[in-house]
């Protein structure tokens, strides 16, 4: 089994953006999911909750589900 490790972060505050309309949706969400959960999160943080609640949310709106990116077909010439 092999891991993957992020090794690059956005600094706190960046600005995601979006290459493509499929990541600008995404984009919207995730802005209107921190506006949503933001004032909750800070009363979590204080009380060393969990915020099950916003995960609920997440899940229910498919946000967590993995995009596929497509990619452009090449064709492939035949070996031999």
């Amino acid at each position: 089994m092999s891991t993957t490790t992020l090794t690059a972060r956005l600094p706190l505050g960046a600005e995601l953006t979006a290459a493509t309309a499929g990541g600008a949706t995404l984009v919207e969400q995730a802005e209107a999911f921190s506006a949503e959960f933001a004032e909750a999160a800070l009363e979590h943080d204080h009380s060393a909750s969990f915020a099950g609640e916003h995960l609920d949310r997440l899940c229910a709106n498919g946000f967590l589900a993995s995009p596929i990116p497509v990619a452009p077909v090449t064709p492939v010439a035949p070996v031999g």
